[in-house]
This record gives C-alpha cells, sequence and structure tokens, in this order.
C-alpha cells in the first residue's frame, strides 16, 4: 500500500526580525551528527532568511524559492557537533520586517 501521509507541520516562525536560532541536540551518545536538511519557503514564502548559518559557514538563500539547502557537515564539524548543533538564520531578504522562518529540519547521524 501507499505510505501514510505526512500530516503538515507548523513552520518554525523567529520571535525576533534579524535572526531565527533552533539548536538540533543529540542525546545519543553512539551516535554522531553528519549533515542538516534544511527547507525554507514553503509556507511563508517571504520569510525566507537571507542566509543560514552553520559554525563558520554561511549559506545563502534565494528570495522568493521554496527549496531544501543541503548542509553536509566536514569532519571537524561532525566533531564540534557532538551533543548539539545551531543553526542561525540571518534576516528575511530585501530588509523586509517579518521574522525569518524554517519550515522543516531533516537531521542526519551515524554511527559512531
Amino acid at each position: 500500500g501507499a505510505p501514510p501521509a505526512v500530516p503538515p507541520t507548523d513552520p518554525l516562525v523567529s520571535a525576533h526580525i534579524d535572526h531565527l536560532k533552533v539548536v538540533v541536540s543529540n542525546t545519543n551518545p553512539e551516535l554522531c551528527l553528519i549533515g542538516v536538511l534544511v527547507l525554507v519557503g514553503d509556507t511563508l514564502p517571504a520569510h525566507i532568511p537571507s542566509a543560514i548559518q552553520v559554525h563558520d559557514r554561511t549559506i545563502d538563500t534565494l528570495p522568493g524559492v521554496k527549496r531544501w539547502y543541503a548542509i553536509p557537515l566536514t569532519s571537524d564539524e561532525t566533531l564540534l557537533s557532538d551533543k548539539e548543533l545551531t543553526i542561525l538564520t540571518t534576516a528575511v531578504h530585501g530588509g523586509a520586517a517579518l521574522p525569518p522562518s524554517i519550515d522543516q529540519i531533516e537531521v542526519f547521524a551515524m554511527r559512531k
């Protein structure tokens, strides 16, 4: 049969105009985080952050475009993200007074 339908989820909308901070916690000592997929622009296309930051890297986004951004972690970033990984966004495109939002985050991990 068909796979079960995944219910839609509400986007993560920042309480701030200039950024959105999401902390992914890893409570399983047998796993290490190796990357994330971040979806923006699905529910609130005007709320797409202009960039997504992970560790010292900045990934620029496209205004008004629904898209998944794949962010694999480097070996050094994987070691730094043993217990948690912070995903930080900038303000939305064009300087609009709208809070940035993220629609979904998929986290990838592997056994140590």
